[in-house]
């Protein structure tokens, strides 16, 4: 089976902590449900969630997805990235 993945190409690079892709002020009733996904990489990338578009794809280097066990990828799926691309990622990701 053949997957092809078409969008916009992030590119991000090692040890991305599930600290920006999901921050803690967006957490816990914090932040309407509907703009907590406009958090993600709030601290490395300013407005970098409001420029991603449904079906985009990131490509990441080792330990990806490290740091707590924080929900993260739930930010990226409701962004609608379609993949994620990585050398290596945290086994808590």
């Amino acid at each position: 089976m053949n997957f092809i993945f078409t969008g916009k190409v992030w590119i991000f690079g090692d040890n991305i902590s599930t600290d920006p892709i999901k921050p803690g002020i967006s957490q816990f009733g914090k932040v309407p449900k509907e703009e907590v996904r406009y958090y993600c990489m709030l601290a490395n990338r300013p407005n970098w969630a409001r420029m991603v578009r449904s079906g985009d794809i990131i490509i990441g280097g080792k330990n990806f997805g490290c740091g707590s066990s924080r929900l993260a990828t739930l930010n990226l799926v409701d962004l609608g990235i379609s993949c994620a691309v990585v050398e290596s990622y945290s086994a808590l990701f």
